[in-house]
Formats: structure tokens, C-alpha cells, sequence
């Protein structure tokens, strides 16, 4: 209940885009909390799946027309 009151508030100031793909990294972040707060080793496909969200976010903010011009 504390992590989602700590959520809205966060959230309350930040412009919808930027907080629905930080919402989207949710599950990168429970892995990466994991790892570091409580000493999980995470599997193969945990880190595959983390690094696959990663790029997909990176990519879907990335402006290609801009680029090649």
C-alpha cells in the first residue's frame, strides 16, 4: 500500500507519457530491486525479458525521420 501511495504522488507532477512508459518498466525495475535488495539471482529469461522491455522502450522513443535528415 506505501509503494502505491508513493506512486501516485510521483506521478502526480509528471506528464502522462513519461509516466506510462516508466509504469511499463514496472516489471525491469521488480527485477533489478530484486537483485539488489534482496540478493536474487535472476534467470536467463528474467534478464532477457528486462533487456528485450529496455530496447523496446529506448526504441519507441527514438525519432527516426529526425535521424536520417
Amino acid at each position: 500500500g506505501v509503494a502505491y501511495t508513493f506512486q501516485v504522488i510521483g506521478q502526480k507532477d509528471t506528464h502522462p507519457t513519461v509516466a506510462s512508459i516508466l509504469m511499463s518498466l514496472e516489471c525491469v525495475f521488480a527485477v533489478l530491486g530484486g537483485a539488489l535488495l534482496l540478493s536474487q539471482i535472476p534467470t536467463t529469461s528474467e534478464i532477457f525479458g528486462c533487456v528485450l522491455m529496455l530496447a523496446a522502450t529506448i526504441l519507441s522513443q527514438v525519432d527516426i525521420k529526425k535521424k536520417a535528415k
